[in-house]
C-alpha cells in the first residue's frame, strides 16, 4: 500500500487518484469532480447496513478517503464515512459497520452523489480530525447509510443464493449497481486513501477512540492514540458531554511506547457519552505540548440497557415455492421492532412450536423481517419472536397465533370441479395425482375454514392463467407460466385477519393456453 502526502493533493481528485493506491479500479464511465463535504463530526444515531473496504494503513494520519459510488434517487439527507480499527481482516456480512471502533468520521451529503448508475460520483472525503495511527494497523473505511434506505451489500453474484456473501461481496448504493470490467473483476465501489505527515500542525496529534458502540456494559475502555510518545495525560484532561450521567473516568495508563493511552470509564447511566480531549493537555519528547486543538472522540458512545420490543409474528404460505414432500412452505413475517434505548434493533430470534407452545424449536436469528420454513400438514403450528438490539439486549418473546397446517388433495370431496377436467397420475404430484383443465373457463372450488389459503399447481411456460376468487370476489389473476417450472408449486396465497369460513374458486382464463394443472390446496 502506498500513500500520498502534501496539501496539494486536496484540491484535485484526479491528482489524488493518480498518487494513491486504489483498492478497486475506477470505472471509465465516472468523471472526475471535486465534491464539497460537510466538515463536522456527527453524533446522531445511524442505521445499518454499511459498506466497507479493509486494508493495512501505515503509521501516520489518515486524512482523506476517496470513494466512487452512486445513490438511489430516493436517498436524501446524509451518509457517514468512518475509519474503523478492525482486529483482523475484512469485516464479514452485510452488517460490516457493526465491527471495530471508530478512529475518524465525517458526514457526506447524499445530494453530492449521482443517481445515474452509468456516471457514479468520485467523492473526496477530508476528515476534519484525521485518524492517528501510532503503528501500521488494519482499518476499514465504512460508509453508513444514515437515515437513508438506499445502501445495500451485494454478493459477488447478485442473483446467487446468498445475497449477503461474507466478505466476498462488492458494493453499491441500492438501485441498479454500476460495474466495469477490471483486472479485479466487476467493481461497484472504489476506494483510495491518503496519509499526510504534516496535516493539522506539529506533533503531538491525537485521536480519541470510543469503545464499540452501542453497549450495555457498566464499564468500558476508551483509548487515545498519539503520533508521538507523550506524557502528562490525566483524567481531568477530558470533557464529558452527552445524556449519560454518573460517568467516572479512571486514570489514563500508557503502553510501552507512550503513544497509546487507555482509561476505564465506569458508573454511566443509560444515554450517550462523548469524550473530548482538551488542547495542550500532554507534552511530547520534542518537547512540544499538544494537541493544538480540542479533539472529540470520533464517535458518540450509546449506552443502552433497555429491552427492544416487537409485535407478534404472522404465518402465511410462501408463493413460488414447492412443497417438500407433503410439507407446506410457510413464511413467518413481522413488523419492524422498536428500541427506545437508542441502540436500534439488530436482528430477530425466531422459534416455532408444533404442540401448542409446550416445546419450542429455535429457527435461529435473522436481520430480515421474514423467515421461510416447512410445516407438516398435521398438528399445529405457532411462531414466536423476540428482537435483539445492537447493544445485545433481548426483548420479551411474543407469540403468534396457533394455526393448523393442512394439505387438501384435489381428490377431496370438498373440492368440486366443473366439467371437462382430466386426471393425471404421476409420483411427481402431491398425493400421486392432479387435475388438468382442457378448456378456457373450467373451474375448481374449495370450501374451507382457516386463516390462510394457498393454491398448489404445476408451473411451466406452456401452462396458462387462472383467476382466483375468494368468497365470490376476484382477488388475483395468476399466470403460472411465470413461476419457476416444477410440480407442487404454491402459485397463490392469501392470509385473513382471523380464522373463518371461506370459499376459493379458480378459473382457467387463457384462450391460447387453457391448460392448467391443479394439484392441491393448502391452508393454515
Amino acid at each position: 500500500m502506498t500513500t500520498s502526502t502534501g496539501l496539494r493533493h486536496r484540491r484535485a481528485l484526479a491528482s489524488v487518484i493518480a498518487a494513491t493506491t486504489l483498492l478497486a479500479m475506477l470505472p471509465g464511465s465516472a468523471s472526475a469532480a471535486v465534491i464539497e463535504t460537510i466538515n463536522s463530526n456527527d453524533g446522531s444515531n445511524w442505521s445499518w447496513p454499511g459498506m466497507a473496504q479493509t486494508f493495512v494503513a501505515p503509521p501516520g494520519a489518515i486524512t482523506d478517503v476517496h470513494l466512487t459510488l452512486h445513490r438511489a434517487s430516493t436517498d436524501t439527507g446524509t451518509y457517514r464515512v468512518e475509519v474503523r480499527a478492525t482486529s483482523s481482516g475484512a469485516p464479514t456480512g452485510h452488517q460490516v459497520a457493526s465491527t471495530g471502533v471508530v478512529l475518524a468520521s465525517q458526514t457526506l451529503p447524499a445530494s453530492a452523489l449521482s443517481t445515474d448508475k452509468n456516471a457514479p460520483t468520485p467523492v473526496d472525503v477530508e476528515f476534519t480530525r484525521p485518524a492517528v495511527l501510532p503503528a501500521s494497523q488494519t482499518v476499514a473505511v465504512v460508509l453508513i447509510r444514515g437515515t437513508n434506505p438506499g445502501i445495500a451489500w451485494h454478493a459477488s453474484n447478485p442473483t446467487g443464493p446468498d445475497q449477503y456473501a461474507n466478505g466476498t461481496g462488492f458494493f453499491c448504493v441500492t438501485g441498479d449497481c454500476w460495474s466495469d470490467a477490471t483486472s479485479l473483476g466487476p467493481v461497484d465501489f472504489m476506494l483510495a486513501f491518503e496519509s499526510d505527515e504534516w496535516l493539522m500542525g506539529a506533533k503531538p496529534r491525537a485521536s480519541v477512540v470510543a469503545p464499540s458502540s452501542p453497549t450495555r456494559a457498566s464499564a468500558f475502555t476508551y483509548k487515545v492514540q498519539f503520533d508521538t510518545p507523550v506524557s502528562g495525560l490525566t483524567a481531568s484532561d477530558f470533557i464529558k458531554n452527552g445524556t449519560a450521567t454518573g460517568c467516572t473516568i479512571g486514570a489514563p495508563v500508557a503502553d510501552a511506547s507512550r503513544t497509546t493511552w487507555s482509561m476505564r470509564v465506569s458508573g454511566c447511566s443509560q444515554g450517550t457519552l462523548l469524550l473530548t480531549l482538551k488542547a495542550n493537555s500532554v507534552t511530547s519528547d520534542e518537547p512540544l505540548s499538544g494537541p493544538a486543538i480540542t479533539v472529540p472522540a470520533a464517535a458518540t458512545l450509546t449506552i443502552d440497557r433497555t429491552r427492544p420490543r416487537n409485535g407478534a409474528p404472522r404465518a402465511s404460505l410462501a408463493t413460488n415455492t414447492p412443497l417438500s414432500g407433503t410439507k407446506l412452505p410457510v413464511r413467518a413475517s413481522w413488523s419492524t421492532g422498536t428500541d427506545s434505548g437508542g441502540a436500534g434493533v439488530w436482528k430477530y430470534e425466531v422459534a416455532k412450536s408444533t404442540d401448542g407452545g409446550v416445546h419450542w424449536t429455535s429457527l435461529g436469528t435473522t436481520q430480515r423481517r421474514t423467515l421461510d420454513n416447512y410445516a407438516s400438514p398435521s398438528g399445529t403450528l405457532q411462531f414466536r419472536l423476540r428482537a435483539i438490539d445492537w447493544a445485545g439486549n433481548r426483548g420479551a418473546w411474543v407469540k403468534g397465533t396457533v394455526q393448523t397446517p393442512r394439505l387438501v388433495q384435489q381428490t377431496s370431496s370438498r373440492v368440486t370441479f366443473s366439467a371437462g377436467w382430466t386426471t393425471l397420475v404421476s409420483p411427481d404430484f402431491s398425493g400421486g395425482s392432479a387435475k388438468q383443465s382442457d378448456d378456457n373457463g373450467q373451474s375448481a372450488r374449495y370450501a374451507f375454514t382457516g386463516r390462510a389459503i394457498a393454491v398448489v399447481m404445476s408451473a411451466d411456460p406452456s401452462l396458462g392463467v387462472i383467476k382466483v376468487y375468494i368468497d365470490g370476489t376476484l382477488k388475483a389473476t395468476v399466470d403460472v407460466a411465470t413461476f419457476t417450472p416444477g410440480d407442487r408449486v404454491v402459485v397463490y396465497q392469501r392470509r385473513f385477519t382471523s380464522v373463518g369460513s371461506h370459499t376459493i374458486r379458480i378459473v382457467s382464463t387463457n384462450g391460447t393456453r387453457p391448460n392448467v394443472i391443479l394439484d392441491a390446496f393448502a391452508r393454515l
